[in-house]
């Protein structure tokens, strides 16, 4: 992601970039088309579905995403094409990054031929369409240069493709069909409800596995709302009130659960993951079951399935890396049982500024390190936009990282969180 910069209340608040996890199998076995000893890959969950995958050109007509400005119709931009297709959006620049002499030199110590040419690279900087057998799912001008494409994030297009330039198709099939028949039936991800939005973007943004790290990857990090916020450009609009903290919830239950899969994964490879790897990734883990639980503790959600969570992550405390595994495992599986209670969630300012207030006096920086600083500070920075505190919405900007993954200097941090807890409701 690139540098930015905030300019307090009055800043690009948007909402999500897209994933999935409850509704399709995520994990998709064998090396179909890649390379050896290649492991489970949940970013390939659609190709599951035996469809083909179309090329973004056949969205590009003028008359349907191409074109040059936004129209009116509440349920079509029009230039949802045109926005990618710009150079600021790195979805749509995501393959061209396997070209560079950085990717090579990855690609060189996993030995692996070619960055580009590997599944392990293409599943997530590209429009993956190799079924789970080998087999081609590369639909009418598809191209794997395109990068992540349409497709990636909205589903293979062979069947929905016709009927969706069908005025109120999609308002129709949703109020008829749940998300998972949707998906089954015609191969549309609906990235309308907030759950499954993230779902989308986690399979990709927090399952780089620990020796695609060693080799030089950077660590994967990810929050839903922050990273909307953030996005250059965008094409779907935002609900106002709350919604910033429904984003954001919805957000944290998807990541949560890929966050302890990942710490999993590593936990089992050992040695592939070293131990300052492992530390991180279970650092990473404890951050967002943190800022997640305050959700819980603060009485605004309620769940049968929090005390597994919370038992499962009290378990990771501790231990070598087989308890470690299984505590994390135990961990995933409560959240997924918890994620859709999510999908209900609609605070009022007031519960909103509850749980801001829990999160920002909390020391998650002084537990989790910069991971905890990251997670700390996108939580306050969501509460407060839903809460309408907009001096702590000003305040954040200082403890906020200027890049993901890059911690913010400790005494700086300090100072930063001071003033937040300065504005906070008395």
């Amino acid at each position: 992601m690139r540098e930015y910069r905030r300019s307090g209340w009055k800043r690009l608040c948007i909402t999500a970039v897209v994933s999935a996890l409850l509704l399709v199998p995520m994990l998709v076995t064998g090396t179909a088309g890649g390379d050896a000893n290649q492991s489970s890959s949940p970013a390939r969950s659609l190709t599951r579905l035996g469809l083909q995958f179309n090329g973004s050109p056949t969205c590009s007509s003028e008359k349907c995403h191409g074109a040059e400005k936004a129209t009116e119709r509440p349920d079509l931009w029009g230039n949802e094409y045109t926005l990618w297709h710009g150079r600021k959006d790195p979805h749509h620049t995501a393959y061209r990054t396997l070209l560079s002499p950085k990717s090579k030199e990855i690609a060189g110590k996993l030995k692996v031929t070619a960055a580009n040419k590997s599944d392990r690279c293409t599943e997530c900087h590209s429009t993956y369409a190799v079924g789970p057998s080998g087999q081609d799912l590369e639909g009418k001008e598809y191209s794997v240069a395109e990068g992540v494409s349409c497709d990636s994030c909205h589903g293979p297009s062979q069947k929905w493709f016709d009927p969706h330039a069908q005025v109120g198709w999609v308002k129709q099939e949703r109020a008829t069909l749940s998300h998972a028949d949707l998906l089954r039936t015609t191969g549309l991800y609906d990235t309308q409800p907030l759950l499954t939005r993230a779902q989308r973007c986690v399979e990709c943004h927090l399952t780089t596995d620990a020796d695609v790290v060693a080799a030089g990857h950077p660590q994967p990090v990810f929050e839903m709302y922050h990273f909307s916020a953030i996005y250059p450009e965008r094409h779907w609009r935002d609900a106002g009130g709350t919604f910033a903290a429904q984003v954001w919830a919805n957000g944290q239950a998807a990541e949560l659960s890929a966050v302890m899969s990942r710490l999993a994964r590593e936990a089992a490879a050992k040695p592939t993951a070293t131990a300052d790897e492992l530390k991180r990734s279970l650092d990473r883990a404890m951050a967002h079951y943190s800022v997640f639980a305050t959700l819980f503790t603060s009485f605004a959600v309620s769940s049968a399935d929090y005390p597994a969570l919370a038992a499962a992550a009290k378990k990771l405390g501790g231990g070598d890396a087989s308890m470690i595994g299984e505590a994390a495992k135990a961990a995933e599986e409560a959240a997924d049982k918890i994620a859709p209670a999510l999908m209900k969630f609609n605070p009022d300012k007031a519960t909103a500024g509850k749980i801001l207030s829990a999160i920002a006096t909390a020391d998650f920086a002084g537990l989790f390190g910069v991971e905890g600083q990251e997670q700390q500070a996108y939580a306050i920075e969501a509460m407060a936009q839903a809460s309408g505190a907009e001096a702590v919405a000003a305040a954040v900007v200082i403890i906020l990282p200027k890049k993901p993954g890059e911690a913010v200097a400790p005494a700086d941090f300090a100072r930063g969180l001071a003033a937040v807890r300065s504005k906070l409701a008395k």
